[in-house]
């Protein structure tokens, strides 16, 4: 009877490696980020991580393909409380740790490492981008919305004011969402 030999992978050591990378992600970089110090964070050893992962670019596509948008259950009262609790969670997202700094990593790396951002937009992007969209959508589909309103530009607009906030090293303080969602609803609102 064929089988595998040696001892089974450790699912929590892989979890370890995976946080690890990418927390040197946001620490260092992509150029900055090592084999060594990722090992050394998730308490293993080098073989261990190469066992899994061929080199680093492996390695760091597989930490940023563990990434998912983690949205909150439907179930809001409104279209607008809605938009609010994504964009609550939105805040959550950038400030938890990595956030934002993981971002600047996979935007410096789009011309020598490609996948890093193209994964980051289908994880986190694209999908956020569209539980917005469909929000909006939605409230446009029940009346609450002008029938012109421009919601790609509404879209652009709530997710840009967080980066604003933040790049202009502003606090994105709790009541941002709510703050940004009036804005906005007010804009495309039914008069």
């Amino acid at each position: 009877m064929a089988g595998k030999s040696g001892r089974p992978r450790d699912a929590e050591a892989e979890d370890r490696i995976l946080e690890a990378a990418l927390a040197e992600l946001s620490r260092r970089g992509y150029r900055g980020m090592s084999i060594d110090a990722v090992a050394r964070e998730a308490g293993v050893s080098k073989p261990t991580i190469y066992r899994r992962w061929k080199g680093k670019e492996d390695l760091a596509i597989a930490a940023v393909q563990r990434l998912q948008m983690s949205e909150p259950a439907p179930g809001a009262a409104s279209s607008f409380e809605s938009l609010v609790s994504i964009l609550n969670n939105f805040r959550k997202s950038l400030l938890r740790p990595n956030g934002m700094a993981l971002l600047g990593t996979v935007l410096a790396e789009e011309h020598t490492t490609p996948r890093l951002l193209e994964l980051f937009r289908a994880r986190l992007v694209v999908s956020r981008r569209a539980a917005i969209r469909r929000v909006l959508e939605t409230a446009k589909a029940q009346g609450e919305l002008r029938p012109g309103a421009d919601i790609e530009a509404a879209v652009a607009s709530v997710v840009g004011s967080f980066y604003a906030r933040y790049l202009a090293g502003n606090p994105i303080p709790p009541q941002w969402p709510r703050r940004v969602a009036k804005l906005v609803w007010a804009g495309l609102a039914i008069p």
